[in-house]
């Protein structure tokens, strides 16, 4: 059976077919890696598991015990408000073992793979893509290898194309040829957690089809609409660490780029309905435009995230914010501080505009907007000034609405933190993590703090709500019992007479 496939791919230049595929067979296998490294695969050629594969996910909370997290972890450095989800011991991996359009099925445990994609997936909750209830029985999920997730049909598809399309209906954070196949020369694997109310996917360090030495880093996050996991009103985040490669070398990419740009955004799939955040085909920092012509760098996504509603109204789906990785909390920490914020915000839709306002009432005249800029690429500019305000915590509202039919608006919030100090003039101090090192982190409330300086210093540990929970002493290398927080995530502030560095501290049991 496979020697008369095998020829009839040849003969008939892959047009369309659809084959079984048994696993372990590396002869095979490797035949057809070597036809997609000569031009002669699509990414439409689908293969199928003749055993079956797997035929559902793992549906669980994530875990209440002490985090076990795996040491391929991917460790993000987008700074103290980092998007990435720590993996614990509700996680597992992607089986990519459904069908194919190359080198698979993928075999347990790591499931490596090239152009594979799960079964057909039903979610246990209702996820609304442009106001269709997408994941059912009906229209089932897939998760594909190549950056992305897809409604009704599984995707090989290799060489990304723009959206809108009628062709796909899919959510994107990466689209492009990520390579799992072998950890020599593919790097990481792919990472599902599910619970009743949402699914987080990570591509951890994967790479690039035929073309070892670069690795990308992204998640996607897919949720009922409710779940606190995403900001308010939110259903779908796109979070990335260091994105290192756009193109593999079958989409005429040359060194993991140029040819076909890699594309990020969703599609409903009716040619219509979508948004795409840009298209990109180099390895630089700068951002082009929603149509991705220019196609813009990759590392400008490297530390990025987004949150954004894909219900919809219509065709409309809101604004969201190019700025969402950077700290939704802004610390001053004594009289005659100011800090200075940018934020702006693009219509999904291409031929809209956004219209930039802020409120701040609690911060009276110490908070004034410098400038506010209307269009498609919109932008505000806030300044605070701490001239008398008391010690406390104050918010910010600035919100982009834009012009389409049924006018939607989204809305980021800012906290600023006004510092207990006995200092006037502290600054946050420009001390990098070879001088300061907080580990493990994320922990169980046991932690280390080791710092090189030599000056007395002290360490406060706020919740979320701005609540000092925790204060004491430190000198060099000082073990620190946080046995008594809860789970969450915490502002660490490290205080001496020069200054305060503030880090993010993950407390998981």
């Amino acid at each position: 059976m496979k020697k008369i496939v095998f020829i009839f791919l040849v003969g008939f230049s892959f047009t369309s077919i659809k084959a079984q595929y048994k696993p372990h067979d590396k002869v095979f296998g490797d035949s057809i890696a070597k036809l997609k490294k000569a031009g002669k695969l699509t990414g439409k050629e689908r293969f199928y598991n003749s055993y079956g594969g797997t035929k559902s996910l793992i549906v669980s909370k994530p875990s209440k015990e002490n985090a076990r997290l795996n040491k391929a972890n991917q460790v993000m450095s987008a700074g103290s408000c980092n998007c990435w989800i720590p993996r614990d011991t509700s996680f597992h991996i992607v089986p990519f073992d459904g069908g194919g359009g190359n080198d698979g099925p993928g075999v347990a445990p790591n499931y490596r793979n090239d152009d594979w994609s799960t079964n057909a997936m039903i979610l246990p909750f209702n996820f609304s893509l442009y106001n269709d209830t997408v994941g059912t029985a009906a229209n089932p999920m897939y998760i594909n290898n190549n950056g992305n997730i897809s409604f009704g049909s599984p995707y090989s598809v290799f060489t990304a194309v723009p959206f809108p399309t009628a062709t796909y209906t899919m959510i994107a954070p990466f689209w492009g040829d990520v390579d799992t196949d072998t950890a020599l020369t593919s790097g990481g694997i792919v990472y599902y957690q599910l619970t009743p109310t949402h699914l987080i996917v990570q591509w951890d360090s994967v790479g690039v089809f035929d073309h070892p030495g670069e690795i990308n880093t992204f998640q996607l996050i897919i949720t009922d609409g409710i779940d606190s996991i995403l900001p308010p009103g939110n259903n779908v985040a796109f979070c990335y660490g260091e994105m290192q490669w756009t193109t593999g070398d079958a989409s005429s990419g040359t060194g993991g780029f140029g040819g076909s740009p890699a594309t990020v955004g969703i599609n409903k799939g009716d040619g219509a309905s979508y948004f795409q955040i840009s298209l990109f085909d180099n390895a630089g920092s700068s951002y082009t435009n929603l149509t991705g012509s220019p196609a813009s760098g990759v590392n400008w996504l490297t530390g990025r995230s987004f949150y954004f509603n894909s219900c919809g109204t219509g065709t409309n789906l809101p604004p969201f914010s190019l700025d969402s990785a950077v700290c939704d909390t802004l610390t001053l920490y004594a009289v005659g501080d100011s800090l200075v914020q940018r934020i702006g915000f693009i219509p999904p839709e291409v031929n809209q505009s956004v219209t930039m306002s802020a409120t701040a009432s609690t911060l009276g005249s110490a908070f004034s907007v410098i400038n506010s800029v209307s269009g498609a690429n919109a932008y505000l500019t806030f300044k605070v000034v701490n001239s008398s305000l008391a010690v406390g915590y104050y918010t910010i509202s600035v919100t982009g609405t834009d012009n389409g039919t049924h006018a939607l608006a989204t809305t980021k919030r800012y906290v600023v933190h006004i510092l207990t100090s006995g200092t006037t003039g502290i600054k946050q101090l420009a001390i990098d993590n070879s001088q300061i090192n907080i580990y493990p982190n994320p922990n169980n409330g046991s932690f280390i703090i080791e710092t090189k300086s030599i000056e007395k210093q002290n360490i406060q540990v706020y919740d979320i709500t701005g609540k000092m929970v925790l204060s004491q002493p430190i000198n060099g290398k000082t073990s620190i019992d946080g046995s008594t927080l809860s789970e969450g995530v915490y502002n660490l502030s490290i205080i001496n007479n020069k200054g305060v560095v503030n880090k993010k501290l993950v407390i998981v049991r």
